[in-house]
């Protein structure tokens, strides 16, 4: 899986999160993915999708980009690296 990390999967996402146009087709397309997590700053760079979940950083962890965060977390987990277990060998 974490070979194929910025093709096929993409890391949790934060307060500011790109994604290839191939993972947000992978989740339902840009209208699903913006109707649902509904992020306050939107920009395409390139082949990329920029994505804010507050108006800015100040604002970066209020319960409103909480939600945003957990709702877009939510809608990428088939396509999220699990994080690595720190106890595990590897």
């Amino acid at each position: 899986m974490r070979d194929e990390l910025g093709e096929r999967y993409v890391r949790p996402p934060g307060w500011a999160t790109f994604l290839r146009r191939a993972h947000v087709d992978a989740v339902g397309g840009r209208d699903h993915l913006l109707a649902v997590v509904q992020p306050p700053v939107v920009h395409d760079v390139g082949d990329l999708l920029y994505v804010q979940l507050s108006a800015s950083v100040a604002d970066a962890r209020t319960p409103a980009a909480e939600a945003r965060r957990r709702a877009l977390a939510e809608l990428l987990a088939p396509i999220t690296v699990p994080l690595a277990d720190p106890a595990s060998p590897g």
